[in-house]
């Protein structure tokens, strides 16, 4: 990832007009504002495509948790620019912390100021913050599956191709593999879950963020309130975690090449499952 922004000699690989900003390592494409952006979107609606009940007039609700706050409310932009032309209604769906009373209110405040979302629906969760992707995901699949009472829809999750491979990754390594969290959308209980940037890397998300203005100084304060409350990460998740941060930015394109193998795998009903001893796994060569 490299921020182009101060270089005015660059120009757009895609466009050949306006002045990059950015320089995706995956592919080494320099890209202005408006292509990256084309970009992102066209990675979510490809996604979006493959859920099969989302129809005009259906409600998306953008899950905004205080573990992904740069990422929530990026997938909440880029939702309500693609969705309201297919019209479907996108709601803000807070997860509610009563410690973190201050930055649910501000969080609330720059979606309906900034992101012009209107529709905002809190659903309750304990105080603890996860910063685990495993255990993150399921708490707030929990804590979306038990608020009966809403009436959400599609649910999309504020995750991205990082998360997804630490997802995997930690899956394979507990020999606890739930295949369906490793599809772009899936279905638990009663409701339907998609992730938008499932096929997008972190940094992508980040830069999009602040080329867009939707990261600044207002955001930053929100996340450094919450900082200090994180709990150490378990060795193994830690070590994963490093090590899927590590690839996205020096190897980006192995962390596409582990995703597209085990969806290979899992559209073809084979199983994920831990090799018996002295069998090899070669799922990804």
């Amino acid at each position: 990832m490299t921020d182009l922004k101060y270089n005015s000699q660059i120009l757009c690989t895609s466009c050949g007009r306006r002045k990059a900003v950015y320089l995706r390592r995956s592919s080494g494409e320099r890209l202005c504002s408006f292509c990256f952006e084309k970009s992102l979107i066209k990675a979510i609606k490809r996604t979006l495509r493959g859920v099969e009940k989302l129809r005009p007039g259906m409600s998306v609700s953008s899950l905004i948790i205080p573990e992904r706050l740069i990422t929530s409310l990026t997938m909440l932009y880029c939702l309500n620019k693609v969705e309201r032309k297919y019209g479907c209604k996108v709601i803000a769906l807070v997860a509610y912390k009563k410690r973190f009373k201050d930055v649910v209110e501000g969080v609330v405040d720059l979606i309906k100021g900034r992101l012009g979302v209107e529709g905002v629906e809190l659903v309750e969760s304990d105080d603890d913050l996860k910063d685990a992707t495993p255990e993150m995901l399921n708490h707030y699949l929990e804590a979306v599956c038990t608020s009966l009472d809403l009436d959400v829809g599609v649910v999309a999750l504020p995750l991205t191709l990082n998360d997804v491979n630490e997802v995997i990754l930690n899956s394979l390594l507990n020999g606890d593999l739930d295949s369906a969290l490793l599809l772009p959308s899936f279905k638990k209980g009663t409701h339907i879950y998609v992730i938008p940037f499932y096929n997008i890397p972190i940094y992508d998300v980040y830069v999009f963020s602040y080329v867009r203005g939707i990261y600044d100084l207002t955001l930053d304060n929100l996340i450094l309130s919450i900082e200090g409350n994180r709990k150490h990460l378990r060795e193994d998740y830690y070590i994963v975690k490093e090590m899927i941060e590590n690839l996205s930015y020096n190897n980006p394109e192995l962390t596409q090449t582990l995703l597209k193998s085990v969806n290979t795998l899992l559209k073809g009903g084979q199983k994920l499952s831990p090799q018996p001893k002295g069998k090899s796994n070669t799922m990804f060569l």
